[in-house]
């Protein structure tokens, strides 16, 4: 029924509080982060291909363990029960899965569907130059 840590990024010990605590906190990713500055937010669907395909080639997992400096949040539809989800989604205006949001100081600086993990690394290098211009 939950597919496994192999099929479910958020099932990784170090990702499996993110969902809660993005319901339980109002405040921005950063503020809730405390020192980091970088915020990856994947929004996904269980039925989405590329979603399922991300999850078990572990791609988001692999890119967090080699960026400390990034907070990884996943939130997929599952969670759509909550109202909470609901509202952060309509807030981020996410209408198509996978959709992968980069923050920094509370500012989205990027945003892509392109989760390969060359995608990923590209998108990494473009939003530490946008950081850095900050």
């Amino acid at each position: 029924p939950d597919g496994g840590p192999d099929r479910e990024p958020w099932a990784a010990p170090q990702l499996r509080h993110l969902a809660e605590a993005w319901y339980i906190s109002e405040k921005s990713p950063d503020q809730r982060m405390g020192t980091m500055k970088l915020v990856l937010q994947k929004w996904g669907a269980l039925y989405c291909a590329p979603c399922n395909s991300l999850a078990r080639r572990r791609t988001l997992e692999k890119f967090a363990e080699a960026h400390p400096d990034v907070r990884l949040e996943v939130h997929d539809d599952s969670e759509t029960g909550s109202a909470a989800w609901d509202r952060k989604a309509e807030a981020l205006r996410i209408r198509a899965m996978p959709t992968l949001v980069w923050f920094c100081r509370g500012e989205e600086l990027l945003r892509s569907s392109d989760v390969t993990a060359e995608g990923i690394e590209e998108q990494y290098r473009k939003v530490l130059k946008k950081a850095a211009k900050e």
